[in-house]
């Protein structure tokens, strides 16, 4: 059995249930693999958004609006929406870095899975 090139889809094929009909799902390792490294500074980035350019501004100067922006509450409220910023945007990094780390995990399993089927069929071809 020839080894499976790199770079090339694999191919796994799935039966849900008897009798039903078959599906393929073709997987790009080496562009999952791309994924997993652009995510990752794509992450950092977005990260880098809320802790480098948010947090700066979640402790307004109590005289941002002068006396009308306490009296009116602005101050307050912007204060609270600009912390509810920074928490998502942090947030959205967090959720970008397990995704990318799930990723990561897959592209290991089908390779793992690869290699595995490739095992199998090198010792069947030797037990001829």
């Amino acid at each position: 059995m020839e080894p499976i090139p790199p770079g090339r889809p694999l191919t796994v094929s799935a039966a849900a249930n008897e009798g039903a009909a078959m599906s393929k799902i073709d997987v790009h390792l080496p562009a999952l693999q791309v994924y997993v490294s652009k995510n990752g500074q794509l992450a950092d980035d977005v990260r880098g958004v809320a802790t480098g350019k948010l947090a700066g501004l979640r402790s307004l100067p109590a005289d941002l609006f002068g006396d009308l922006g306490q009296e009116s509450g602005l101050h307050g409220h912007l204060g609270s929406q600009i912390g509810e910023l920074h928490d998502h945007v942090h947030a959205t990094a967090e959720a970008m870095h397990g995704l990318g780390r799930s990723v990561h995990d897959a592209h290991n399993d089908y390779v793992q899975n690869d290699q595995d089927h490739q095992d199998i069929f090198t010792r069947l071809n030797e037990q001829r």
